[in-house]
């Protein structure tokens, strides 16, 4: 049968199955069932009762049935099977070997077999009990194929050995996840002798439940002997119970006898939580790439027979099944996960990841197995990390939570990454973790040389340190704008310098604070973003404000107090350089020869402080007649600077007194000082020329 959907109309229990042979079994061990690619509806009893018979499956199987999906004598998924298990109404097992199969029947070999590279979840979603495993009674060996996923998710055991000599077999690559939901029962449970559990090289199992038992009980009566639970060089594990009970039973002690039980682990991480700690909580011992492990008997109180040896010595004296919850082998390298860094965090953390398992719950309703971080215990790692300043700071052990931190002599650099990388025992990371620096500090705030600031200004300037920082201005707490409602800035010169213009100007008893604001953006990802962080980026508090390490400080306050007298540039309207002037032959420089008035500063404000004055070219110096153009040069202590359109520093001073101070009173003489006209030989020419010069007055404030 195959590529069919099923659905029937349960008439009562004798029109039970789909196919088989219902309640008269003696002549079906002589067939061979073989399904593939079928789906059955919910109301389906059962797919097929086939006692003593072999079935195969293949193809995608989904098959949820009131009672049994299948009575078997023996059963194979073929490779790459994908098989769907369920049963919604009875407390039945998922698939039911009734019968022994006998010798020359189809299913004589008793097995249940899924091939390789298969999907097979199996679960029961009925709530009437928690009687049955998924696979039940007659059966002999359980094989799990190479890379193949086998997850149970039961109300009662996941798997039982129900008769002796009997096997469960997870090959290579294959990934096996068993969970009860019981609370008084083991997950995986051994009713008889001479059972083995294996679990090959490079496969993963994972054993989970919430039981008053042992989860894996190799020995469930003092008849039940020579049973054997092996996990041999895993790629993975986890023995976990939720309840208060240990991880593994032994069973009777039988050691006398020489029929002991055995719990074995070869070439694997072994790390144990004890019956009193939390079961996902920090392990209490943790021993890295242990190459031999195995406990025989059982442990009665303080007197029992338990036998280990191991390659690890603490293991082989200190280890009994009595004292442990869960036990679990994480077998990865691993990973350093950083904790957010800002640029105003001193203190750096971050923890130690060294796998991940599935979480308590198992398969849930849509056949996802949900995963559970897993982390570093005390002293089970360590951590060199290295900051954005290149300094590395090594052999950080980890807490017992896996987490590392250190404290920081100085703040790492926004925007800029740190590295970091985990060592547990033998197992080294693979490259390094990285993480960008959270830049949520504002710029360092405005410089201005006034604390206050005279009514009917209509400029505000300064410095700054952060070239290309936005400057903004708020006026009694609001934010300037101009008429159609937008925000007044300017912008951090690459000289440090920036001004910025009012719309009106200020009034007595007003405040006004100065705020920079970087251009680094919105900051996302961070559970705790600065109030300092807006839309452009990081701007200075209004009070100064702590966040983690730092403190923000806030913007320069300054009030607007009534005038007190003025800053006052006094410029010439002309100035010549002498109207009968000879040409020489040879380098010649002119000096000026009138002025209509005198060029000078006047500081008669009350806060006084340095000022500067600056002349740029507006038009060169030319001669028409003759397309001849000549330098201004101008000359203070030996240097010259030649005037351009970008302007050139004429003069810098403190005045400390309210009169005035003509500059060009200081040119000539014997200071050789002053504003030339520069001819190079042959260059000048008969006839006049003319230039236009702007002199600009800045108020520089101090550097503080």
């Amino acid at each position: 049968m195959h590529d069919i959907v099923l659905a029937q109309s349960y008439a009562g229990a004798y029109s039970e199955d789909i196919v088989g042979s219902r309640l008269i079994a003696s002549y079906t061990g002589k067939w061979k069932y073989r399904f593939g690619n079928i789906t059955t509806e919910a109301s389906v009893q059962r797919l097929a009762r086939a006692q003593y018979a072999e079935v195969t499956i293949y193809g995608e199987m989904n098959i949820d049935t009131r009672a049994e999906n299948f009575y078997l004598g023996s059963l194979q998924m073929e490779n790459g099977t994908k098989y769907l298990g369920n049963v919604n109404y009875y407390d039945f097992s998922i698939f039911y070997y009734n019968l022994p199969a006998r010798s020359g029947d189809t299913g004589e070999s008793k097995e249940f077999t899924i091939g390789d590279e298969s999907i097979v979840q199996l679960t029961q979603s009925q709530k009437k009990g928690v009687t049955y495993p998924a696979v039940y009674l007659y059966y002999k060996d359980i094989t799990v194929g190479e890379n193949s996923k086998l997850d149970i998710n039961m109300p009662g055991n996941a798997v039982r050995l129900e008769y002796g000599n009997g096997s469960f077999t997870a090959k290579s690559g294959s990934y096996i996840n068993l969970t009860s939901r019981q609370s008084s029962g083991s997950v995986v449970e051994y009713r008889s002798s001479n059972n083995s559990f294996y679990v090959a090289p490079d496969a993963e199992l994972y054993v989970i439940g919430k039981s008053s038992t042992p989860l894996i009980n190799l020995g469930s009566a003092t008849s039940h002997r020579g049973n054997t639970f092996t996990l041999d060089n895993p790629k993975q594990y986890d023995l976990r119970n939720m309840g208060n009970n240990t991880a593994v039973g032994l069973g009777a002690d039988t050691s006398a006898s020489g029929y002991a039980n055995t719990f074995e682990i070869n070439e694997s991480d072994i790390d144990l939580w004890k019956t009193g700690s939390k079961a996902l909580g920090p392990s209490d011992f943790s021993y890295a790439a242990v190459e031999s492990f195995t406990a025989t008997g059982r442990h009665s109180g303080t007197t029992g027979r338990q036998t280990v040896v191991s390659s690890e010595p603490a293991l082989q004296t200190g280890f009994k099944t009595t004292y442990y919850r869960r036990i679990a082998g994480m077998n990865t390298k691993p990973i350093v996960e950083f904790e957010p860094v800002t640029d105003a965090d001193l203190t750096i953390k971050a923890r130690v990841k060294i796998g991940e398992a599935p979480d308590n719950d198992g398969l849930d309703e849509n056949g996802v197995v949900h995963y559970m971080d897993v982390y570093a215990s005390e002293n089970q790692a360590s951590v060199d990390i290295t900051d954005t300043h290149g300094i590395v700071h090594g052999d950080l052990k980890t807490d017992a939570n896996g987490y590392v931190q250190y404290m920081d002599p100085i703040f790492n650099v926004g925007g800029q990454k740190m590295s970091g990388m985990a060592t547990r025992g033998p197992w080294v990371q693979d490259g390094q973790s990285e993480t960008t620096v959270y830049d949520v500090t504002p710029p360092t705030p405005a410089e201005v040389s006034l604390q206050e600031i005279e009514e009917g200004t209509y400029q505000i300037m300064g410095t700054a340190d952060e070239v290309g920082a936005t400057v903004l201005i708020e006026v009694d707490g609001e934010s300037l704008k101009d008429a159609g409602g937008n925000l007044i800035t300017t912008t951090v010169a690459e000289d440090g310098r920036w001004s910025i213009d009012l719309p009106t100007p200020l009034t007595t008893g007003k405040t006004v604070q100065i705020l920079l604001n970087d251009n680094t953006g919105e900051i996302t990802g961070l559970s705790d973003v600065p109030l300092t962080n807006n839309y452009m980026g990081n701007i200075n508090p209004t009070a100064s404000t702590e966040y983690h390490d730092a403190i923000f400080k806030a913007g320069p306050l300054l009030a607007v107090v009534e005038y007190s007298g003025s800053l006052t540039l006094l410029a010439p309207d002309s100035l010549s350089f002498g109207s009968d002037v000879r040409i020489s032959p040879q380098d010649k420089r002119y000096q000026i020869e009138s002025m209509d008035q005198e060029l000078g500063v006047q500081d008669n404000r009350k806060h006084k402080s340095t000022w500067k004055l600056k002349a740029a070219l507006v038009d060169e110096l030319y001669n028409s007649s003759y397309d001849s153009t000549l330098s201004l040069v101008y000359s203070n202590n030996g240097s010259d600077t030649v005037l351009s359109h970008t302007g050139s520093l004429i003069y810098e001073h403190l005045s400390t007194d309210d009169e005035p101070l003509y500059i060009n009173d200081l040119w000539y003489g014997d200071t050789k000082n002053g504003l030339f006209v520069e001819a190079k030989a042959g260059e000048a020419r008969v006839g006049e020329y003319e230039a236009k010069i702007k002199w600009s007055l800045e108020d520089t404030p101090a550097n503080e």
